[in-house]
């Protein structure tokens, strides 16, 4: 939030946080968002209305505009932050449940995230676990969205699992899912060891205090180490409990099973040492994990109940959306009546998207829930109309921009907010002093002809991510002539936008100097033709050849080798230490002494 200090008259000073959206400053200031696109653009910056800008940049615009620019005291964020040497925005947010009155409560279900690097073998553990085939049912077996279901331990109690993405465009989405459990598995593999993205989420789960264990996975196979994995793990501060630290560590192999059953039988000890509980008989509340549209059943959700127990038909109300539940799925997609604590559920209902990580509780009544929308501050809510105008003002405005960067200008629609958010992170990568993505809008649903509209002025490409393009909008798109592609795998997005980027940036152009020739005698055929008798002093020209002709050090023209003569014979090449006669295309205007360069042009293909 964006603070303003009005006590000095001339000048006000604004604290800014870390980051804010084009959209959250213009709104403070009490400008229009195009005044504020108009000065970064002044700046070199171009931005687009939710498009997010650093405090850095923002202060810029503000000096620009005669204020003040402070940066908020980032230990501010989260008073409950003791460590002065880390960074606020890292700091974990726990969204796990604490129940304050234990009276009348029994025990729950752990929660447990299974977390790791990628193909480390998060999702074939838990397709073990489960004893179900989820990866071979996602796109490229990568998760590309969190997942939720229950599984038994040997003790024949219940465990909800969630899985979460492993690579790295899926940062948040791995945040939201452990911000909400009990107990971390991360899964190492005895092969890789320790990577990037393991020590990632073991930052995570340290950062909210929640017991972890490690699993080293994919000891089945031949010349792999388990004690270099623990050694790994040392390094970067777990001592296991064989070393005398407290880190449990269990061998696995998520392939053959080995080792799964003491796995769940660790993970469930240590959940009763939490003594975890609940109140089945509260109104309930939970968390919204993932959201998306349904083309046949509309909005869905993703949730787990943390305290209480959902009915059907029950009025509930997050943060930023109300409905009532028209149904309930458990994750094998059987319709049930109530969902208890701990227990993962997919709703239908809701009148809006929700965003994920969002809490959520049941009301007496829909007036209720209106009551309580109506009080919290929607943000980042598009009128397709002034996002229209402002694309347009943007596009038509960096047309007569002097710099050399190429402008890619898209527009994302995604099937849910959680894979929103690790594609606008990819494609932020591929900003470059070259090249600028321009994200013209992001949103949740199918791509329809106000898309392809708002495509059409703003001159982009339409990307679509597991979802699907209308009949309307196909028929717009053919007429307008609107690039729209649609994929299932992040990373097949992601070529696809190198390649659009290869082709604004057109190939690498490479110039090769291949013969150097001087003119010794003018030769007119008629009027209007000329050959220039020459010496070739280097390489080699050739029949083709593009050249240019230099007379005192200047460039008179381009042009391209029509014809060589040598003595009366038509030739196609002459070798340095030659003489010939040579006709240009379209140049006839010689004098001796002038000197004809033959280069050749390369075009490469580029690639990023």
């Amino acid at each position: 939030m964006v603070e303003t200090d009005k006590t000095d008259e001339t000048i006000k000073s604004i604290t800014l946080p870390d980051t804010l959206t084009v959209k959250e400053l213009a709104d403070e200031l009490d400008l229009s968002a195009i005044e504020i696109i108009k000065e970064l653009m002044k700046n070199g910056v171009m931005a687009t209305i939710n498009q997010v800008v650093d405090f850095d940049t923002a202060a810029i615009v503000l000096t620009d505009l005669g204020y003040e620019a402070v940066e908020k005291d980032k230990e501010s964020i989260d008073d409950t932050v003791k460590d002065e040497g880390k960074d606020s925005k890292d700091v974990f947010q726990s969204l796990r449940y604490n129940l304050d009155n234990i009276e009348n409560a029994e025990p729950r279900s752990p929660i447990v995230t299974v977390l790791g690097h990628v193909d480390h073998g998060k999702t074939t553990l838990l397709d073990k676990i489960r004893t179900a085939n989820v990866a071979n049912s996602e796109a490229g077996n990568i998760t590309q969205s969190v997942a939720a279901y229950r599984a038994q331990s040997p003790d024949k109690r219940s465990i909800t699992f969630i899985d979460t993405p492993g690579h790295a465009a899926f940062t948040n989405m791995r945040k939201r899912g452990a911000q909400i459990t009990d107990v971390a598995i991360v899964v190492i593999a005895a092969d890789d060891g320790v990577m990037p993205q393991t020590k990632e989420v073991i930052e995570f789960v340290k950062s909210a205090n929640i017991p972890m264990i490690a699993a080293i996975n994919k000891i089945d196979l031949n010349d792999v180490s388990v004690d270099r994995v623990k050694q790994q793990l040392m390094e970067i501060g777990l001592t296991p409990e064989e070393y005398g630290g407290d880190l449990v560590v269990s061998n696995i192999s998520a392939l053959s099973g080995e080792g799964i059953n003491e796995l769940l039988e660790t993970t469930q000890l240590i959940a009763d040492l939490q003594e975890l509980k609940a109140r089945s008989e509260d109104r309930a509340e939970g968390i919204i994990l993932e959201a998306k549209i349904d083309k046949n059943k509309g909005i869905t959700a993703t949730i787990i109940v943390q305290n209480g127990t959902l009915h059907k038909s029950e009025i509930i109300s997050t943060e930023t959306t109300y409905g009532k539940i028209r149904s309930m799925n458990n994750e094998y997609n059987e319709n049930i009546d109530e969902a208890g604590p701990s227990v993962p559920v997919i709703i239908t209902g809701l009148a809006e998207m929700p965003v994920p990580g969002e809490k959520f509780r049941v009301q007496k009544n829909e007036k209720e829930a209106k009551k309580i929308i109506e009080t919290v501050k929607k943000k980042n809510k598009k009128d397709s109309l002034k996002t229209a105008a402002i694309a347009s003002e943007l596009i038509s405005s960096g047309k007569n921009e002097s710099d050399e960067t190429k402008h890619l200008n898209l527009i994302i629609k995604s099937d849910t907010q959680g894979t929103m958010e690790p594609i606008l992170k990819t494609l932020d990568t591929f900003n470059t002093e070259d090249v600028s993505i321009n994200i013209i809008d992001a949103s949740i649903g199918s791509i329809n002809e106000a898309d392809v509209s708002l495509a059409s002025i703003s001159e982009s490409a339409i990307l679509g991510f597991n979802t699907y393009t209308e009949t309307g909008a196909e028929k717009l798109a053919d007429q307008e002539n609107i690039s729209i592609s649609s994929f299932t795998i992040i990373y097949d997005l992601r070529e696809a936008v190198e390649a659009l980027i290869n082709e604004i940036l057109g190939p690498i152009v490479t110039i090769l100097e291949v013969g150097k020739v001087e003119v010794k005698k003018i030769f007119k055929i008629d009027k209007s033709e000329m050959i220039a008798g020459s010496y070739v002093i280097e390489g080699k020209i050739t029949k083709g050849d593009h050249v240019k002709i230099i007379r005192n050090e200047d460039v008179l023209a381009e042009s391209i080798i029509a014809n060589i003569k040598r003595e009366a014979d038509d030739v196609n090449e002459v070798n340095a230490g030659a003489e010939c006669g040579i006709k240009l295309s379209n140049f006839n205007n010689f004098e001796e002494n002038d000197q004809i360069i033959a280069f050749h042009i390369n075009e490469e293909k580029r690639t990023l």
